[in-house]
């Protein structure tokens, strides 16, 4: 980073960035600038979007060093606009017809229980639940809020009970996993497996959030031949 420490660059913006917003200027294809905000939200977003794939981590550690040396935040602004599918011009939503938030919460909110109660009450329930989290001062934890539409979405799950831990008797089950996924931590993958009566698991250092198909002929080879 520089010389620097990346976790270092990145504390000092977001302290920055806790204290109050920051103005920029954003470059448009006519040549012109326009005025920009860029919040200690933003920052968040774009580092948690980024840590998915190593090379949006290998972009978002750019763009950190482009601010930590020329206080330059437009390169994390794009991947910001990127990030939450916004048209950098006129940061107006490009449709993803791949993608749908209502299917994705609709299938999210029937995971898990959102405590109980009235949706406003559910919600407080959600936010003071995420105080020991605040209080942690851990890097990201605004992700710990990101199921609070569950709160409010119709006919969520109110079950507290917790499924039994897999276990997969009498077939065979492959677990897959990489060391720097932030989603799904490669200690849970292994913790899965520890307990599969007829398990195997492929580890891919570094490696993005889903390992097969991405080209690596160690996992797609193995994946392929155990399919």
């Amino acid at each position: 980073m520089g010389g620097g420490d990346a976790i270092t660059a990145y504390d000092t913006l977001a302290e920055q960035l806790k204290q109050a917003p920051t103005l920029f200027d954003f470059p448009l294809p006519s040549g012109e600038l326009t005025r920009r905000t860029f919040t200690f939200s933003d920052l968040e977003t774009v580092a948690a979007g980024s840590l998915y794939a190593e090379t949006q981590r290998m972009l978002f550690l750019r763009a950190l060093a482009s601010y930590s040396q020329n206080k330059n935040l437009v390169p994390l602004a794009r991947l910001l606009y990127s990030s939450l599918a916004l048209d950098p011009e006129t940061l107006q939503a490009i449709p993803d017809p791949t993608y749908s938030d209502a299917v994705f919460y609709s299938i999210e909110c029937q995971d898990y229980s959102y405590f109980s109660g009235t949706p406003e009450e559910r919600a407080e329930a959600y936010l003071r639940a995420g105080d020991e989290v605040d209080a942690g001062n851990l890097h990201l934890s605004s992700v710990f809020y990101g199921d609070m539409p569950c709160a409010f979405w119709p006919y969520a799950s109110e079950n507290k009970l917790r499924p039994q831990a897999l276990r997969a008797e009498n077939f065979p089950t492959l677990v897959l996993g990489a060391i720097a996924d932030p989603a799904t931590p490669v200690s849970n993958g292994q913790n899965v497996f520890n307990r599969l009566s007829d398990g195997y698991l492929v580890t891919q250092d570094g490696g993005p959030h889903i390992i097969f198909g991405r080209g690596v002929s160690c996992v797609d080879d193995l994946v392929t031949d155990f399919w």
